[in-house]
């Protein structure tokens, strides 16, 4: 007969997980799935970079903006947003502007050939073959949880950048 282990030696208690416990990691892992295989894609496509496609797609969806605001809502540090602004302005697919609430801020959109991208990439985006064999009824409940989970990852966010509870 063994001597009993200290109770600081013992093996972890095994946890059960319920299905419910892992939605935040199941969305983890699809996050990073799609944004791998999309950057394969564009990659391969548009000769662009995971930071600079991430660019495109958020200026489509909320242009002009400063920079400041394109690296928070594209979840980038500043560092990364500036050097990928910077390749698609040299590639003429962004333009800086002038910010008429802050003179020392420029403005970022997209520019008629960074718009003809985004549309493409939109067209070819891997949403169709994500969905496929999908019904309406499906990705409309999909659609409306991940929107509702989304707003709720933001809530938390804004609520742990500001000291937790």
């Amino acid at each position: 007969m063994s001597a009993p282990q200290p109770a600081g030696d013992a093996p972890p208690a095994k946890i059960e997980l319920e299905e419910r416990d892992l939605v935040a990691w199941r969305v983890i892992s699809l996050a990073t799935l799609v944004r791998r295989s999309a950057s394969q894609r564009f990659r391969r496509m548009f000769g662009l970079s995971t930071v600079e496609w991430l660019i495109v797609v958020h200026l489509a969806a909320e242009s002009p903006v400063s920079l400041t605001t394109l690296a928070y809502s594209a979840g980038l540090d500043k560092g990364r947003a500036s050097n990928g602004v910077a390749k698609l302005v040299a590639g003429s697919l962004v333009a800086r502007g002038k910010s008429a609430r802050n003179r020392r801020e420029a403005e970022l959109t997209l520019t008629p050939r960074g718009r003809a991208v985004f549309n493409a990439i939109i067209q070819n985006w891997i949403n169709k073959e994500l969905l496929a064999g999908m019904s309406e009824s499906e990705i409309a409940a999909a659609s409306d949880l991940l929107a509702r989970l989304t707003l709720k990852a933001d809530l938390l966010l804004q609520r742990e950048m500001k000291g937790g509870f």
